[in-house]
This record gives C-alpha cells, sequence and structure tokens, in this order.
C-alpha cells in the first residue's frame, strides 16, 4: 500500500494541498520511505511564475481538486494525508480510490506507525 503525505519540510504534513512543497511517498507496511518530490503545483507556479493571493485554495483556480487526486492515481497511491482537505479533492480522491486522510498527530513519522500499526 503506497502512502502519500502533503508536507513542506519531509517531517510534518502540510496545511495547503495545493501549497505544500513536496509529496512524500511510503510504502505500508514496512513504513518503508520511498522518494519525496516537489508539488506539481508548486512547480507550476514556479514555471509560470504565477502570483498567489491570498484567497482559500479553491478560490485560487489551481486546479488543485483535479490535478493532485490524478497525478496521485498516476503514481499508484493508495492513501493522502495532510492536514485538512476540501470537499472537492476529497469527492475526487474517492472516485479514483484513493483514501484522504486527516491525523490527529501532524508527525509523518508518528502517521506511519499509527498506520502501520492498523494494518492488521
Amino acid at each position: 500500500m503506497k502512502v502519500a503525505f502533503m508536507t513542506n519540510n519531509g517531517e510534518n504534513v502540510a496545511k495547503h494541498i495545493g501549497l505544500a512543497k513536496h509529496i512524500a511517498f511510503y510504502e505500508l507496511p514496512e513504513g518503508k520511505f520511498i522518494e519525496m518530490i516537489e508539488n506539481p503545483i508548486v512547480k507550476k507556479i514556479k514555471d509560470d511564475n504565477i502570483k498567489i493571493n491570498k484567497d482559500n485554495e479553491g478560490a485560487r483556480h489551481m486546479g488543485v481538486g483535479y490535478i493532485i487526486p490524478a497525478f496521485l492515481k498516476e503514481k499508484s497511491v493508495d492513501i493522502l494525508v495532510t492536514y485538512e482537505f476540501g470537499r472537492g479533492v476529497t469527492e475526487n480522491l474517492l472516485e479514483l480510490g484513493i483514501t484522504p486522510i486527516v491525523p490527529e498527530s501532524h508527525k509523518i513519522k508518528d502517521i506511519i506507525e499509527t498506520l502501520k500499526n492498523n494494518q492488521g
């Protein structure tokens, strides 16, 4: 099972899916780190020199609710973990068979341990 974490620093889940700097991938049940890559939304912002306003993510019209679920599906992700989810991205994740999880802890290592313990 492949788990993705939206993160800025590789240690904690990020608050915003679209503005998280990275996506970290782990394999369960081992909890093995696979890779950490640049968030495709952040890459698009940098490449296209897009100015970000302070609206909520849905109001920025960046396509996060469609781009991230499709990207994660291509990466064979089963679970996406982040600080919070909007309704649109949640619906799109579920439609693609990806489970969205909002954890109690925001530390990736703690979340992995919880997921590993719940595998059995």
